[in-house]
């Protein structure tokens, strides 16, 4: 072992003046949040928080010149770098939404200003959406998210659901939904054949896929995406889906 005292580096002027310039720099600083699940299905059936950290230059970077190809998802890939405690993959879609409004928030602030047509006159209003203010109805604590029963009145029998995660979004959101929804149907009259359930599936009456997709789907609960504004030009009140595009990952 040396016996010999380490040199102490003095800090040259150049130091204090770059520490003087820096002074207010904002401080990466990673956050926990409740989610609508209340964490519940990532942490055996006990609520959990969710810990973030903001978004960083590589990660813009790596948005902006990724592949975009037809498995690139700029979401998926911030939740993968940002989510720090539990498997993007394993998030039900429900806390995808969310998880995406807080990264944002955390790491641009809480204005987000989006340019939006009016649904009447077509013309371009500015809107400045607090991220913070959006409504958020938390899943309640007696609703299993993985065994929901779904009334299907068109063909009068009961069946079963599970919501479904990241790494299963590819087939609530493919060309041919009713095909690959048999995925998300645990039973239907308490059949649990994969065989049979898929067989079903095309045969069922519009109203009841449309009934399993709203439910599996848990639109009344999480971040609710409705937007309501008044039109500056023509003064119409209009109801649209919560902005979300390619500028939401940038703070442009």
């Amino acid at each position: 072992m040396s016996n010999e005292i380490p040199e102490t580096r003095q800090a040259s002027p150049e130091d204090d003046l770059v520490a003087s310039i820096l002074e207010h720099l904002p401080t990466e600083t990673e956050i926990s949040v409740v989610v609508p699940s209340k964490g519940k299905p990532y942490f055996k059936g006990k609520e959990g928080l969710i810990n973030l950290r903001p978004i960083k230059f590589g990660d813009e970077k790596e948005i902006a010149t990724g592949g975009r190809g037809a498995d690139f998802n700029a979401a998926n890939l911030l939740l993968n770098k940002c989510v720090l405690n539990v498997e993007s993959e394993d998030l039900l879609l429900v806390d995808k939404l969310f998880l995406l409004l807080k990264i944002r928030e955390i790491s641009y602030g809480n204005d987000y200003v989006v340019p939006v047509p009016c649904n009447n006159c077509t013309f371009e209003n500015t809107l400045n959406l607090e991220l913070d203010q959006l409504e958020v109805v938390s899943i309640p604590d007696d609703l299993d998210v993985f065994n929901m029963s779904v009334n299907l009145k068109g063909i009068q029998k009961e069946a079963v659901v599970t919501a479904p995660l990241v790494s299963e979004e590819k087939y609530l959101y493919s060309t041919n939904i009713q095909k690959d929804l048999w995925r998300f149907v645990k039973s239907i009259d308490g059949h649990e054949s994969r065989a049979v359930i898929a067989k079903v599936m095309p045969q069922l009456p519009v109203a009841d896929i449309h009934r399993l997709i709203n439910a599996l789907s848990l639109t009344d609960y999480g971040v609710q995406p409705q937007i309501r504004y008044t039109c500056d030009s023509c003064k119409n009140d209009n109801l649209i889906a919560l902005p979300i595009d390619e500028n939401f990952f940038s703070v442009t």
